[in-house]
């Protein structure tokens, strides 16, 4: 970026959606409905595994979600539902 000979290669990974969910404290209903939750996994991992940059592959959700849902609940599995 500095029209300079680069010193290494970047090393960028999208990761699925499981490694979220597997490797980081955020739950699913942060991670699918929240731009916080998302965030917070991908950096989580970008710093975990040394990666140079984080690619996105979820959309933003409007911020407002949640005052339709009247309770969530999570099973002994940790499977969450919205009600």
């Amino acid at each position: 970026m500095r029209h300079r000979l680069v010193d290494r290669v970047p090393v960028i990974c999208q990761l699925a959606i499981g490694d979220y969910l597997l490797n980081t404290d955020v739950s699913p209903v942060e991670l699918w409905f929240t731009s916080e939750g998302f965030a917070r996994a991908v950096v989580t991992l970008q710093r975990r595994y040394g990666f140079d940059g984080i690619l996105s592959n979820l959309l933003a959700t409007n911020p407002d979600w949640l005052r339709r849902v009247e309770r969530i609940e999570t099973n002994q599995i940790g499977v969450q539902r919205l009600f």
